[in-house]
Parts: structure tokens; sequence; C-alpha cells
């Protein structure tokens, strides 16, 4: 039976394995805007409560913010709603707690009792103090005032948003004590049995069945209509790939690549920051998300070499999303956005960056760390390094116009081509992007 259930069109929009409840906290999650959302509460009726109303809230508010307006710039969005240790006598008994960087996170007292504060407008009241930090911190807006006119004006997205989200109200009047919430409640000592299964609760597909892994493959000349009307394309089926902080990076005043040897005999490569406490920050991020050695290859590092004809030894440094083995076993996604940053090393001395390549190809691995400028001098900060093993070197001729790595090109580039090479890629890739910079004004 559960084999025919998992064959029908719907279970493309079930998780891998329903949420338990068993634990000390619960991850909800949704792929609004194409996001990893990930909501995280105390598994207790009115911790879920505020989490079902936070993830309602989101999907409807943003649910029509897949047009080129409006873009993701987080891969993963976290939000944490937790619990007071004291209750709070006269309120208030809903925070928005920010930090400047995080999205946000909600605190509720002891006390909060979802079912008359939904209907006082505390949370309404709330969700209206979190949309600037939700806009701010999750968007990139081509023009802000356009989008908030549509969004807030013409959709009325806050009508939608309240209404979606109070949906729990009814809950709470329904099973007031927060039964619902979990199978817990109604269970009796004699009636429990110990746990035995260890893995997922749902069947794997016959083996005829399981698609093959698709080969990435880069399309020629224009996309697909279908491609080019994102409204119709549900959000579950967007994927955003970053590894990119956009608020850290953008506080953290990056200013070039460094590279050398650390003892004992291996090379590193550094990014040169100017805040030094920020350059931390977006490493321990890194560290905490990827691990201290990045065995998945999440963070992929490209040199373009070669940009630059009348200054051959110059390179653009790309750090992005290692997106690509990833493509291969998605076979739901139909959109990708990948976020990126890249520092261009102008007719820099081919020395360092030649010793580090040397040592890198006969030691297989580097150490990615940062490097802060004090008082002109680089301080290397190794203690904050990652270890990798994968670096991609490219040389600019080679990008296609369809190429991933075409958002390391420039206009104003002038590459470096190989003789006897009439025709190379990066042609068409240059020609791509100088029309949509023209189209842009």
């Amino acid at each position: 039976m559960f084999d025919r259930l998992l064959r029908q069109p719907a279970a493309d929009e079930l998780p891998e394995q329903p949420e338990l409840l068993d634990g000390e906290e619960t991850v909800l999650r949704s792929p609004a805007l194409g996001c990893d959302w990930q909501v995280i509460a105390p598994t207790e009726p009115t911790g879920l409560a505020l989490a079902e109303y936070i993830l309602a809230f989101i999907e409807a508010f943003f649910a029509t913010s897949l047009l080129r307006d409006a873009a993701p710039k987080r891969q993963r969005i976290r939000i944490r709603v937790r619990k007071a240790k004291e209750v709070s006598p006269g309120g208030p008994h809903l925070r928005l707690v920010v930090d400047g960087v995080d999205v946000f996170d909600v605190e509720y007292s002891a006390d909060f009792d979802q079912g008359d504060e939904a209907r006082t407008g505390a949370l309404s009241n709330l969700f209206q103090e979190a949309i600037p930090h939700l806009i701010s911190k999750v968007l990139f807006l081509s023009e802000p005032k356009a989008y908030l006119d549509r969004v807030l004006g013409e959709e009325e997205a806050l009508s939608r948003s309240f209404v979606a989200a109070h949906a729990f109200v009814v809950a709470s009047d329904v099973v007031p004590d927060g039964r619902g919430t979990s199978m817990v409640p109604w269970l009796h000592k004699e009636s429990r049995f110990p746990w035995l299964r260890h893995e997922g609760l749902r069947p794997s597909p016959p083996a005829q069945d399981a698609p093959a892994p698709r080969a990435v493959t880069f399309g020629e000349g224009d996309p697909p209509e279908e491609m080019r009307n994102p409204e119709r394309l549900p959000h579950g089926e967007r994927r955003i790939f970053s590894v990119i902080n956009v608020d850290l990076w953008d506080g953290a005043g990056w200013r070039g690549v460094a590279s050398g040897i650390l003892r004992p005999s291996l090379p590193f490569l550094g990014f040169m920051f100017q805040d030094r406490d920020v350059a931390i920050r977006i490493f321990e991020e890194w560290r905490a998300e990827y691990g201290m050695a990045d065995k998945d290859e999440e963070v992929r590092i490209t040199l373009v070499t070669g940009i630059d004809r009348k200054a051959p030894a110059s390179y653009r440094t790309v750090i992005g999303s290692g997106a690509a083995a990833r493509l291969e076993r998605d076979s739901r996604s139909k959109e990708f956005f990948m976020i990126t940053r890249m520092q261009t090393m102008d007719s820099p001395d081919p020395k360092n960056i030649k010793v580090f390549l040397e040592a890198y190809r006969q030691f297989g691995k580097y150490v990615l760390l940062p490097v802060v400028l004090r008082e002109g001098h680089p301080e290397v900060l190794a203690r904050y390094g990652m270890l990798k093993r994968e670096l991609i070197i490219r040389e600019a001729w080679t990008i296609g116009e369809n190429d991933p790595d075409m958002m390391a090109l420039s206009d104003e580039d002038d590459p470096v081509v190989p003789g006897g090479i009439e025709d190379p890629p990066v042609a068409k890739a240059l020609a791509r992007r100088r029309e949509m910079s023209r189209r842009r004004g």
C-alpha cells in the first residue's frame, strides 16, 4: 500500500520521512523562494505552533516573489524559536530577537497563550516588525520601492500572510491543550513499545524505477521560453546555491588574495580582509557548516587565468558553491541561483601564485584561511583555516556562454587566446554578458 501511495504525483511534495517530534527540538522546513528555510523550535505545543505560524507567514508573504525583481541571497535560513526561562507578567509575551547578521529569532514567555495572543494581535504585530528584517536579510531587490509597492500594495501580501498564518488559532480552539502536536500525550505507559527502527520510514523505490544520475551539460544560445516565466515555477523546483553570507562579506572588506607555504610545507590560499573580527566569523561559520576539512567540497574556489592579454599574469579568484556535483543528484529542481564573490588580482607578481600552485600539485591539498592587513602587513590567521583538496583552475578563453563560470568574466576582459583557436567559447560568453549589461542600462 505504501509503495502505491508513494507513486502518486503528490508524493513529490512529501518530505523524505515524517517528523516524529521525539527530540527536545524539532526542525520544520520550507522551500520558499528556493531556499532551505529551517525553523527550530522546542518540541512542545506552543513552540511548534509558533514555528508553523512563522513558516505559514513566510510562504504566504513570499508566494509571488519569484519574479526577476527579487532574488534570494541565502541558501539556508535558520530561525530559532526559544522559550524564555521566566514568565512575563504584563508582557511582552512575544519578542523579536535580532543580532545584526542572522534574520531573527523569536522568544516567547512561559505564560504565553497562543489563542489569546493571536486574537489580540500580538503575532501580527510581531511579524509587522519582522518584515523589514526578512526582506533586507533574504532578498536582493533591483528596485526596492517597485517591489514593495507590488507586494505590499497591489498584492496585499500582509493580508494573505496573516490569514494563512492564523490557521493554527483554529487548531488551538479545537485542541486547546496541544494534544494534536504529538502522539505522546495519547499514549499510556502500558501501550508503549521500544523504538526499533533506525532508518528512514520511506520505502526505497524498486531498482528499475530509480532515475539514472543526470549528467550536467550546458546548453547553447538563449534559454528556453519556459525558463523566462518564473511565476509558473513552484518554489520547490528552484534551488539557491551559496556559501556566501552576504551581510558578513559586505562588512569584511575583502581586498585581495594571498598565497604561500605553511609549516610543514603545506600551501595556503588566503583571503585578505580589512575587518579581523568579521573575517574570523566568516571562516568560523564555514568550519561549523562544512567542517575543518571541506570533505564534500562545498566551498568551490576557482582561479580564472588569462583574463587580460596586456597583463598575462592577472587572474580572478571566484568563491562559489560546489553545486555542480549536487545537480546530478537533483531530479526535481529546474532553476538554480548561484551566489558568488570574486576578486581580480591585476598584474600580480607571478612568483607567489606559481609557488603555491607547484606545492598544491605536489601535495594535492591546501589550507584556505583568512589574512588581515594590520598596519600594511598581512597577518595570517592559520588557526581559522579549512583544509581543502579541490581547486578549479580555468583559462578564461575556455568559458562558454552558458557555463556557470561565465559569472567570473567581466565586460572589460580581453582574454588570452592560444594561437590556432579561431572561435574561442569565451567570445560568445562575453557577447552575452555585454548584451545583458546593455539591457540593464
